[in-house]
């Protein structure tokens, strides 16, 4: 079994208001060493089959809360956790839902 990071809502705004209804969106990939060349470090993707695979929530959780460095104000700066997220199962079949909290 694979998690997949499903993207929920980009700051307060839920992805249904930017995709559509029914809309499905992953993280298709985070670079972080694309800061320094100035070029993007998140993309996401609504076909889940070029989704990034976690193979556990443990590693999923710890990309979703991976700093870059220190905002301004001295906190990690977390570009991720811009998103709200929840995960998906992805079996051979088919992809579960999953609350990140089970």
């Amino acid at each position: 079994m694979k998690f997949l990071m499903k993207i929920e809502a980009i700051g307060r705004v839920p992805v249904e208001t930017m995709w559509g209804k029914d809309a499905f969106v992953y993280l298709e990939w985070f670079k972080p060493e694309n800061r320094k060349l100035g070029l993007p470090m998140i993309a996401l993707t609504d076909q889940f089959d070029k989704a990034q695979k976690f193979d556990d929530m443990k590693d999923l959780m710890e990309t979703w809360r991976f700093a870059i460095g220190e905002r301004p104000d001295g906190k990690p700066d977390r570009p991720l956790t811009a998103y709200t997220i929840s995960t998906a199962t992805l079996t051979t079949e088919t992809i579960h839902e999953q609350d990140p909290e089970d």
